[in-house]
């Protein structure tokens, strides 16, 4: 993989919260944005802005899972800051809103370990 990808996807997984934007991105590895955007998807077969997005999916997926964070903290530890677009994304990437994944998978969480309790 040419280095100035690889030093762009280090770059993104230090912190979604502060995701640098491309132009920023495309400083640091001395290319220009237009460059950057089609070098990246050439190294991944993925666009950056989509690869950056599924990060942020990724991330807010496994805090729901793993914290008690509510749906604002979230957004803010991923980054995000349009709440409607980032309910739209993420029912598009798993079949359901926010509010219901958590919902679910909490539950699902409390069965396991009322189950296991109960041994």
């Amino acid at each position: 993989m040419d280095h100035r990808v690889q030093a762009v996807l280090d770059l993104l997984g230090e912190s979604l919260s502060s995701t640098p934007s491309v132009k920023e991105l495309a400083d640091a590895v001395n290319l220009s944005p237009s460059h950057l955007r089609r070098l990246f998807k050439v190294e991944t077969g993925t666009p950056l802005n989509q690869y950056v997005k599924s990060l942020r999916l990724e991330k807010s997926k496994e805090l729901m899972e793993q914290t008690f964070l509510n749906m604002k903290q979230i957004m803010f530890a991923v980054g995000v800051k349009d709440k409607s677009q980032f309910a739209r994304d993420f029912k598009r990437n798993t079949g359901f809103t926010p509010t219901q994944y958590t919902a679910r998978y909490r539950s699902t969480e409390n069965l396991k370990t009322n189950i296991l309790s109960h041994k």
